[in-house]
């Protein structure tokens, strides 16, 4: 189950579109239901229809330049200071070339963001100034980029903030900007990047990732999807929902500023709740969409890059407990509910075996609705084993094959049998599970469901 076949055409496709690492990618962690929600949030318009890079700098820029855009927003990466390395040292032996550096077109008074600033909300308030920084500078910023209205958003895209003034950032940020007529609109991309539905899409698409670090190139963020009101489907509700998100981000600003505060952290929960709600919205995720983007930012992300086997991030490899189970198992009844047109009832019950690591859920039709139940039998779980494995035989019972996560039919259950890790009991399993298994129903007749 840990095997997915890719296809040669889609591979292809994706390099000539110049996307051949988002397709490669989405099957690292991605399960075929994920596949099937990127494909569809894949076909709106995407943020790279809006966006461009300025026109390159000139040495003599001095800050005041206006330059022409033939999309709708300016975006690029900040500044980058001088190093160590890019100074000659003087009582080196080796000389070392001499960095092309650039002279700041701005003045000690211009704030300043870097990696350090934390600001209380999502708009940038209080910021430090440039102050006595030096007058040069490896990379430069191009001025419009610093103009309001403004979103930056750090490298791992786990913080974004708006800004409604003038404002330089430094090359941990990358920074989005537009004409003032877009104020709200950019409030709502501050919004959409600090969401669950992007650190869902680019644990998928991204490159880097859940494989190496957790750093996202410009053109990654460019690529998520992000239609304006006017490229969906219900413009007017679209809109509003914009403004309700707008509303929700400048009042938690407001109270942050207040004197007196009693809850900061309670009320930024209660402002990301209404943001996550209005993404949703937004983009019209189902119930089942946002159970996949619940378990990849809160399980599976987590557990991709661990520092070490003991890490209390490796939750995957964990052993799971009773609710883990629980909500696997409504999470399945749910879904076959949902598809099937019997008039029995559809329940689960479970079962663990700690010496052979193993636990097994048994799905059943009934004439009355039961909650799931769980015990603790290893003989049980043992006698489905030895099931499974006279039906997994071949040759005569010479050749096996090696089984972790197996479904057992009968004529009227099914056993689903799976390791006690705790990635293998997540709702994302349900849903492909349920999958799986209905695909098994309809080849055998449906055993009348």
């Amino acid at each position: 189950e840990d095997q997915n076949i890719l296809s040669e055409t889609e591979i292809f496709a994706a390099a000539e579109r110049e996307e051949s690492a988002a397709a490669w990618k989405k099957y690292h962690w991605g399960t075929p239901r994920d596949a099937r929600l990127i494909e569809r949030l894949m076909r709106l318009p995407r943020l790279n229809e809006l966006a461009q890079r300025p026109p390159r700098m000139k040495r003599t820029d001095d800050g005041s330049r206006a330059a022409e855009n033939k999309k709708r927003w300016w975006c690029g990466t900040g500044l980058q200071p001088l190093t160590e390395s890019d100074i000659p040292d003087d009582d080196s032996e080796e000389q070392k070339p001499e960095a092309k550096a650039w002279p700041i077109w701005w003045n000690s008074r211009h704030r300043f963001f870097t990696a350090k600033t934390e600001p209380e909300g999502l708009i940038v308030d209080e910021c430090p100034t440039y102050g006595s920084r030096p007058q040069e500078v490896r990379r430069t910023l191009a001025p419009e980029l610093t103009r309001p209205p403004l979103v930056i958003v750090n490298k791992a895209v786990t913080k974004a903030y708006f800004s409604d003034h003038p404002l330089l950032f430094q090359d941990d940020f990358q920074g989005v900007a537009g004409p003032q007529r877009d104020e709200e609109n950019l409030l709502f991309l501050a919004a959409f990047l600090n969401s669950s539905l992007a650190q869902y899409l680019l644990f998928h698409t991204s490159a880097n990732i859940g494989i190496e670090r957790d750093i996202v190139r410009l053109e990654e963020i460019l690529n998520l999807p992000f239609p304006l009101p006017d490229k969906t489907i219900n413009p007017q509700l679209s809109q509003r929902i914009i403004e309700r998100c707008s509303v929700a981000m400048r009042q938690l600003q407001t109270e942050l500023r207040q004197e007196v505060i009693r809850d900061a952290d309670g009320m930024r929960r209660r402002t990301q709740r209404i943001i996550e709600s209005c993404i949703a919205e937004y983009f019209g995720l189902c119930e089942w969409e946002l159970e996949l983007i619940a378990d990849t930012v809160a399980i599976f992300r987590p557990s991709s890059t661990p520092g070490s086997l003991d890490s209390d991030k490796l939750s995957t490899a964990k052993t799971s407990n009773e609710p883990h189970r629980k909500a696997y198992a409504q999470t399945i009844v749910k879904t076959f509910r949902a598809w099937s047109r019997t008039k029995k009832h559809i329940w689960a019950e479970g079962c663990t075996s700690s010496r052979s690591n193993l636990a097994v859920v048994t799905l059943r039709l009934g004439n009355r609705s039961k909650d799931y139940d769980e015990s603790h039998m290893d003989e049980r779980v043992e006698e489905i084993l030895n099931g499974i494995r006279e039906n997994a035989a071949r040759d005569n019972g010479k050749v096996f094959r090696c089984l972790r996560g197996f479904a057992y039919y009968e004529p009227d259950r099914v056993h689903i049998l799976k390791p006690l890790n705790r990635r293998h009991w997540t709702r994302t399993a349900a849903l492909n599970d349920a999958d799986e298994i209905l695909k098994r129903m309809i080849e055998e007749g449906g055993w009348g469901v």
